[in-house]
């Protein structure tokens, strides 16, 4: 009977969170624990005390969401800053999860990246990073990986996410894009099976040369905001150049494939094999500005 009761407290609990939690605003939260104290907790100090510590993390949380919009020269207490920041506050916590390019996977920290990067391309005798000078967005962070060569190149992207172990927003990878070039043409045999062992049945695959891995064969369309990046490096080939999301969007696409994510493309196109992955979803949270191309007008104006 004892255990039954405990049982029964523990669900209505977990239940009375999870419907505190869900509300839109800080405040409706804090009002929404208040006035459940008794359900949430054992006594008034405790329940206090979690009010208090929930109130710093939220408040921690608002800042560093705009951290992440002050990014895209959004201006504080602007309707869209303060549109930006609310959007924020309501992301899912991303960690680093799900399937991965040479060992990297979304949601990892920049620094594990980074060393996961150089020991793939033995960065430490023939290879070198390149910091882009390209429009980063919508991302906030992106790094070219090659070696010397340039027949191997890796593209980390990284937005600023919400960290509640860090209490602020921390540099995140959000898409990678790999490029082999080979000096003659691999069986196009061998490179499917070794995706196949790496990532499972395709989702959607053309002939065996391009393939997909995602929710539904549907998501394949996602493919179309999907562009070469221009390095603007004097010794980088334009044929190499790795692709990913456009900084032009459009950001609708991202909700029509929400669900698809995480994605993962891979295609061998004669001696250039490619293999891209991303999570659309994680788009659908990111301000207009981060897509939005400022072009000048020629027009003049009086």
């Amino acid at each position: 009977m004892a255990q039954a009761a405990a049982t029964s407290k523990a669900t209505a609990r977990a239940s009375q969170r999870a419907a505190c939690e869900s509300l839109v605003g800080v405040d409706e939260q804090m009002a929404c624990f208040k006035a459940n104290c008794d359900v949430l907790f054992d006594d008034r100090a405790q329940c206090q005390n979690y009010i208090n510590k929930f109130r710093n993390i939220q408040n921690m949380h608002v800042y560093g969401c705009g951290e992440r919009a002050r990014e895209y020269q959004l201006v504080h207490a602007t309707p869209a800053y303060d549109a930006a920041v609310q959007t924020c506050l309501t992301e899912p916590v991303r960690d680093a999860q799900g399937p991965d390019v040479l060992g990297v996977q979304l949601g990892m920290d920049m620094m594990r990246a980074d060393q996961l990067v150089r020991s793939a391309l033995d960065m430490a005798r023939n290879a070198k990073g390149l910091g882009a000078t390209i429009d980063k967005r919508p991302f906030t962070y992106l790094m070219l990986y090659h070696t010397e060569d340039t027949n191997h190149a890796v593209g980390l992207f990284y937005l600023k996410l919400w960290d509640e172990r860090e209490m602020g927003v921390q540099d995140r990878v959000a898409g990678i894009s790999r490029k082999v070039h080979f000096e003659s043409a691999p069986p196009a045999g061998a490179v499917r099976d070794g995706l196949v062992k790496k990532y499972g049945k395709p989702t959607w695959e053309n002939g065996g040369t391009e393939m997909m891995w995602a929710k539904s064969a549907s998501c394949r369309g996602l493919n179309e905001v999907l562009v070469p990046l221009d390095w603007r490096a004097r010794f980088w080939p334009a044929e190499r150049t790795v692709r990913m999301v456009s900084p032009d969007g459009p950001q609708a696409a991202f909700e029509t494939y929400k669900d698809c994510g995480p994605v993962v493309f891979a295609s061998l196109n004669g001696n250039e094999f490619e293999t891209l992955m991303l999570d659309p979803d994680w788009f659908r949270y990111l301000p207009e500005r981060a897509f939005k191309v400022e072009k000048s007008s020629s027009e003049l104006k009086f």
